[in-house]
């Protein structure tokens, strides 16, 4: 009961204000970083985009919290903003290039916009044909499989047709009871994953192939643009995976920082100890191996960045074509397999005759 009621007293310290639809935070972020670039300072950009009633409320809230000296990451935080630009935003107290970060933001949240809703549309028809589907062979089950089981097991001769519907019958209906099966893990983990620590669930992430791999590419591209932007500050490498490990919002993040400074105290160099890191992906400790010059390892981490986040959108959108073909085929597959149950009864009751 007390921890129901600190996750109520949390998120109702956290939504005092209605939270942001992600497409009003993809526009907030554009104008806020267009403002940026023409020279506006944060607070006036903040006033000039109260000029839009749709974001009077949240750019006044984020006014009153700054001028009460909250960090930006805190304000956009109680104003609703997405839990994932936080961890951008919290780094955005020790770079300079705000214009930047919102430009990261806003380009994080539209991938993340944008192939949410392709994925839906993808997998709408399929699953809706697949329910239609699953309905007729339950129907098929129920009052006609009886009769051509009765018809076909009174011959004399055992029948291709009957072992086919027997086959066919116990194939979708593990179908079935695989959907069930994998309904109730997922809502299982949703429920499991909050009691576990970081690295268990780290540790479930490493057995889910696809998972694992997006996951990796995230991993690797918000440790690249925070790192290399630390570094672009000014900040020692040392210095740089302190203010990593200190920040709660991306939880990895922190993890993988106090692993490594771990492997460098105990006289591993810093490509060695990004080795433990699992989801860092191997162009890291390439980076950090070709060299220990500051400069050089800043513009190789923002290219690895640049280069991550396009080879995730290159998965992404393979993923996505994928997705409708191979549904289709697999519907396609068990519908002949359902019309042949009909017609090979019947042929073979035709040629008895």
């Amino acid at each position: 009961m007390h921890t129901v009621l600190s996750m109520i007293t949390k998120r109702f310290n956290r939504t005092t204000v209605s939270s942001i639809s992600i497409n009003h935070q993809i526009l907030f972020f554009k104008r806020a970083s267009y403002l940026l670039s023409k020279g506006y300072p944060f607070l006036d950009v903040l006033e000039v985009i109260t000029w839009d009633d749709q974001f009077k409320q949240h750019a006044s809230n984020l006014m009153t919290y700054l001028k009460q000296g909250s960090s930006v990451d805190t304000a956009f935080y109680k104003a609703g903003f997405s839990a994932k630009v936080i961890s951008f935003l919290y780094f955005g107290r020790f770079q300079r290039d705000l214009q930047q970060l919102f430009s990261q933001c806003s380009e994080m949240l539209t991938i993340q916009e944008d192939y949410t809703i392709r994925f839906k549309r993808a997998l709408r028809y399929p699953i809706l044909l697949l329910f239609f589907l699953f309905a007729t062979f339950y129907i098929l089950k129920q009052a006609v499989f009886p009769s051509f089981f009765s018809m076909l097991s009174s011959g004399d001769t055992s029948s291709f047709a009957l072992y086919f519907i027997y086959a066919l019958d116990g194939f979708i209906t593990a179908l079935v009871y695989v959907g069930v099966l994998i309904v109730i893990a997922l809502i299982g983990w949703l429920l499991l994953q909050k009691r576990l620590s970081l690295q268990q669930r780290l540790n479930w992430y490493q057995r889910v192939p696809l998972y694992r791999g997006y996951y990796s590419h995230i991993t690797t591209f918000y440790f690249t643009t925070h790192f290399s932007s630390l570094l672009a500050t000014g900040f020692t490498l040392n210095e740089a995976l302190e203010m990593m490990k200190q920040q709660s919002h991306y939880r990895t993040l922190s993890l993988y920082a106090s692993r490594i400074q771990s492997g460098l105290r105990t006289g591993q160099t810093l490509s060695q100890s990004v080795q433990a890191c699992y989801f860092l992906r191997p162009e890291i400790t390439t980076i950090f191996h070709k060299t220990s010059d500051i400069t050089t390892i800043t513009r190789d981490l923002r290219t690895s960045a640049d280069m991550t986040i396009a080879m995730t959108k290159e998965k992404m959108e393979k993923w996505v074509q994928l997705i409708q073909p191979l549904f289709f085929i697999f519907i396609a597959g068990i519908i002949v397999m359902i019309y042949a149950s009909i017609m090979l009864p019947i042929y073979q009751w035709m040629e008895q005759i």
